[in-house]
């Protein structure tokens, strides 16, 4: 993934072509353009270690660290699968994409990868909701309520409500721009 990243793929391409050679993610999933940024995003391919790159809140929801908990870097912990200076210009050339895309690099946030990316806006704290996968159905949930269900007591919305809402919402636009645009044809 390094070298066809370096040689110029993108990290869609790279996904696709793992997808396409029938070639299944560790637990056997399909390949996305964010796992592969994960992969070229992880230290521990050099053979270094960095230890408390996620952490659980009292809820025992995963989150990842930046900047909550100290992070340890055991240097040479095993064998290097990537060199130092191959994972560095992954590095650069991650970065520069992002700013190019005007995203923000190594954030582990959404960036406007989804049709309600960044749209939905909690009504009693005001954070963002993420879309989350969970068995058999897709939800936006808040993210300060991830973070800790004492900070936000919303909980999550399946992604088919939303939906639902969005459409109902949008064909009374229309019925109300199509009648408003009739009344005034008619004066």
């Amino acid at each position: 993934m390094f070298d066809q990243f370096l040689q110029g793929s993108s990290t869609g391409q790279i996904a696709k072509q793992l997808n396409y050679e029938h070639i299944p993610t560790q637990r056997g999933h399909h390949w996305w353009s964010s796992t592969i940024i994960n992969i070229l995003r992880n230290i521990n391919y050099t053979g270094d270690m960095l230890c408390q790159k996620t952490y659980r809140d009292d809820q025992y929801h995963r989150h990842f660290n930046q900047g909550e908990l100290a992070q340890y870097l055991i240097e040479e912990h095993h064998p290097a699968l990537v060199s130092r200076k191959n994972f560095n210009k992954a590095q650069e050339l991650l970065k520069q994409t992002a700013q190019q895309r005007n995203t923000e690099s190594g954030s582990h946030k959404y960036q406007q990868h989804y049709l309600f990316s960044g749209k939905i806006i909690c009504g009693h704290c005001g954070s963002t909701f993420k879309r989350q996968t969970r068995p058999n159905k897709i939800c936006w949930a808040c993210q300060k309520h991830l973070h800790s269900a004492k900070l936000c007591p919303v909980k999550s919305v399946p992604e088919k409500s939303i939906q639902n809402a969005f459409c109902t919402m949008m064909n009374k636009l229309i019925s109300a721009g199509n009648f408003y645009s009739l009344h005034w044809y008619k004066n």
